[in-house]
């Protein structure tokens, strides 16, 4: 059996939802940060105390959200309402907010934008809009394009 004190490294988290051969710790940088494991959902993590005073005991749902960068002050009343068991399933099932960000930077990044002459973007978006309103105005008329008309027969209608 695996013991939770063959390892001498300091250890804050502990995934024990797996089985016995399977631990999942967490890791410390090189900076001496702890480094967390993925969260899943309905998963068990003993949170250990550096202190070395007050036994292990379990992450709450809050502080799941928490590791995933979800902030929970600003949806505290959100919070009050929710079960523990449910904050957690949904900090497993959700993305990480910088690892979410990160994804977003790039796909900008990754886009070759055209320089635009001086002059040609004011024109572009003018007759962008123009055409916008035009489309608006022929589809808001009773009668028009997707429209039904009492006069129309059905096969003849325009479908958008």
């Amino acid at each position: 059996a695996y013991s939770m004190c063959t390892d001498p490294t300091p250890v804050l988290f502990r995934d024990i939802s797996q089985s016995m051969m399977r631990v999942r710790t967490s890791t410390i940088d090189d900076e001496g940060r702890h480094c967390c494991f993925t969260l899943t959902p309905s998963q068990q993590v003993l949170v250990f105390n550096s202190k070395k005073c007050e036994p292990p005991r379990l992450l709450l749902g809050e502080e799941s959200m928490l590791l995933q960068g979800f902030p929970i002050a600003q949806v505290s009343d959100l919070v009050a309402k929710t079960t523990n068991n449910v904050m957690q399933d949904l900090a497993g099932n959700m993305v990480a907010v910088p690892v979410l960000l990160s994804l977003l930077m790039a796909a900008v990044a990754c886009v070759e934008w055209r320089p635009c002459a001086e002059g040609a973007a004011d024109e572009s978006e003018s007759e962008d809009i123009k055409t916008a309103m035009a489309a608006f105005e022929m589809l808001s008329k009773p009668g028009g394009p997707g429209h039904a008309t009492e006069e129309a027969p059905a096969g003849k209608r325009i479908k958008l």
